[in-house]
């Protein structure tokens, strides 16, 4: 453990612009949901504050699609048996079936007297901002593939940064939720052009393949990590739908908000757990399981530890802060945060889990996990918001999340073993 820490230190150390890139990169990217809905509430006030929050999470939940789970394959192909353009032509393929899916749920929203128009025109233009950041992700993933993990967190940063900016104005200026929204997405497009031109002036010319069997072969090989991507991104939101159609927009928006300092642990995870991503990779490959395992065990440690840093903050001054934020009286709700918080160390260390197995290609078995979990998520939350309402959501979701990381470690760890018998 000491002289894994130390060799992470020593990573980071060597590769300090690097690794500060990629932690603002995430960080800001992150905090962009944080001020958006602090500026949609004060702006227009908690329902229609409410309305734009649930918008944004949908256009985050269909960028599942826009994904479709390629980043993790993508960063950890150290053989490259795909190259960059079929990487680039398969996500312009999914990103389209992401459009094709905001527009279905946006339909289903005013079907169900969710939405109206203008409510139709909010997701689907939160969709297209998400879309912008699927396709900018798969330029970033090839920055990082070829060890320029800090182009990544310099494309991630300064797009976001621009994007808020510009919602920022326009919301400031118009006190129009739908201009702001429009004005970012636009944005949004800008800093993909710029995203494209780096890559394009710093790797190679911008190339975009559709080969028939590229684009069959790599739908194979992700399709059950997209699946699984696509359940857990319910795990993660589904409590949230399910408070919105029990309770009330009020109650809907105090989720949301309690839920946000689960980002802190997933935010500060993905500053050590990115840039080992091909580390990790590379140990496997080259048969070093050992060394594969004690990273692995340091990753899980530093996550325990930031869980544990952010429940002693939020014990302390979260909800104080939050109500500050978003101009709303939390005070009821401490508990359930801090359930909501150690639920986010549980997803944290799945996420790392997920990361080591599919470093170890072990696609069907992460696909069985997600299942497994999905169902208790489908069913839990509705039993416990009604009888306990948010807060009986905090707890569905702590549940479903201490669930999916043993089921998750259980497979690492037979894995683990079954590689160290054939070692022998």
């Amino acid at each position: 453990m000491k002289f894994s820490l130390v060799r992470i230190a020593e990573k980071i150390i060597m590769n300090k612009s690097k690794f500060i890139w990629n932690m603002l990169g995430s960080g800001i990217y992150s905090l962009a949901t944080v001020i958006f809905v602090m500026l949609a509430k004060r702006i227009v006030g908690e329902e229609a504050g409410a309305k734009f929050y649930m918008a944004f999470t949908t256009g985050q939940m269909l960028l599942t699609i826009g994904y479709f789970e390629i980043r993790p394959f993508q960063v950890t192909d150290v053989r490259g048996q795909y190259k960059p353009e079929e990487y680039f032509g398969f996500r312009a393929l999914s990103c389209l079936a992401m459009l094709l899916g905001g527009v279905v749920v946006g339909l289903v929203y005013v079907a169900n007297g969710k939405a109206d128009g203008a409510g139709f025109g909010l997701i689907m233009t939160l969709c297209i901002l998400k879309m912008l950041d699927g396709v900018a992700d798969v330029f970033e993933g090839e920055f990082q593939k070829n060890d320029r993990i800090d182009i990544s967190g310099m494309s991630m940063a300064f797009r976001t940064l621009a994007v808020m900016a510009v919602f920022s104005a326009v919301a400031w200026v118009t006190k129009n939720i739908y201009a702001a929204s429009a004005a970012a997405a636009v944005m949004g497009l800008v800093g993909v052009v710029c995203v494209v031109m780096v890559w394009s002036r710093r790797f190679e010319k911008l190339s975009v393949s559709f080969a028939g069997d590229k684009m069959k072969s790599l739908f194979g090989s992700t399709v059950l990590l997209f699946i699984g991507s696509a359940m857990c991104m319910w795990l993660w939101n589904g409590t949230k739908y399910v408070v919105e159609w029990t309770l009330t927009d009020r109650e809907t928006l105090v989720y949301g908000i309690v839920f946000m300092p689960t980002m802190v642990i997933n935010l500060g995870s993905s500053f050590v757990f990115k840039p080992m991503l091909t580390t990790l990779a590379r140990h496997y490959e080259n048969g070093e399981h050992k060394k594969f395992a004690g990273l692995v065990g340091v990753l899980v440690a530093i996550a325990c530890g930031l869980t544990i840093v952010t429940l002693a903050g939020g014990a302390w001054l979260g909800i104080p802060v939050l109500s500050w934020l978003y101009d709303i009286d939390l005070s009821g709700y401490k508990a359930v945060m801090l359930v909501l918080i150690a639920a986010g160390g549980f997803n944290a260390v799945s996420i790392l889990f997920y990361y080591a197995l599919t470093v170890m290609r072990l696609q069907k078995k992460i696909f069985v996990g997600y299942t497994i979990t999905f169902i208790v998520s489908i069913v839990l939350p509705v039993l416990m918001v009604g009888r306990m309402g948010i807060m009986g959501a905090g707890w569905a979701y702590l549940i479903v999340m201490a669930l999916l990381t043993v089921i998750f470690a259980i497979m690492l760890y037979t894995k683990l073993l079954a590689d160290a018998r054939l070692t022998k």
